[in-house]
């Protein structure tokens, strides 16, 4: 029993430790022109391998990344803490995306013995001109709505995720977000939950609920809280297999 009241105890620490490594304050980006942004994670269990971060490169650039690690519980936060510094590291270094995604993934494939690996998708935008420059490894795309129009999914080839081989090369995707633009980044945790009848909620519901006029489309905060109570209703009783990330941006 004192046994596993320790171990429930140290979870709950990770657990702390590791919603503490992800930024919950994004008034410092409001400041940046046309921006209103926001993101949210919710852990399958005390400790997941979900993870978003959001920094400023510069006066006018804003770094932005949604990511899954392979697998659950501790072995996979360690992975996601390893893999978000690596990340943020390198994109403060301001290297061009494909080259940093060259390097995270050079880094993560060191002494990786548990055979780990992360789907990231790594995005800047300059703020100034609306340029969007991104990398995909091995991640969900995106769901994007122009100028106030309905959301479809961004056509953005994959790569390998990070951490299952070294050496591997990355492409530069570029885009434009407008103002009046949105984009919305999220992990497979929203599209793959399942509900008691062990149905998917899939990328079509995704569609579906993104596009549902509900008012909320220019407050990300509401918004974000909208897109997880469908998750939510969707599932029901069933149990929530997966860790759930989303990311919210508007021009």
């Amino acid at each position: 029993v004192r046994e596993r009241e320790r171990n429930r105890s140290e979870l709950e620490i990770a657990a702390r430790i590791q919603t503490g490594y992800l930024p919950k304050d994004f008034s410092p980006f409001q400041d940046m022109p046309h921006i209103r942004t926001t993101a949210r994670m919710r852990p399958a269990r005390g400790v997941g391998g979900d993870f978003y971060d959001m920094f400023k490169i510069d006066d006018h650039r804003l770094g932005f990344v949604v990511a899954d690690v392979s697998g659950k519980g501790i072995p996979a936060a360690l992975f996601m803490v390893l893999s978000k510094a690596y990340i943020k590291n390198y994109m403060r270094l301001d290297m061009p995306l494909d080259q940093m995604a060259v390097q995270v993934n050079n880094q993560l494939c060191e002494n990786n013995e548990e055979e780990l690996f992360v789907t990231c998708f790594i995005c800047v935008l300059d703020t100034e001109s609306g340029e969007l420059t991104y990398v995909n490894a091995g991640h969900n795309r995106p769901a994007v709505s122009r100028k106030g129009g309905a959301f479809q999914f961004l056509e953005c080839p994959a790569d390998v995720p990070f951490g299952i081989m070294e050496g591997m090369t990355y492409r530069l995707q570029k885009d434009r977000l407008e103002q009046g633009d949105r984009i919305y980044l999220y992990t497979d945790g929203v599209t793959e939950a399942f509900n008691e009848d062990e149905q998917m909620f899939s990328d079509k519901r995704l569609l579906e609920a993104l596009n549902r006029k509900t008012g909320l489309e220019d407050d990300p905060e509401a918004f974000v809280s909208y897109l997880y109570q469908e998750v939510e209703d969707f599932t029901g009783n069933a149990l929530q297999s997966d860790d759930i990330t989303m990311l919210y941006l508007t021009r």
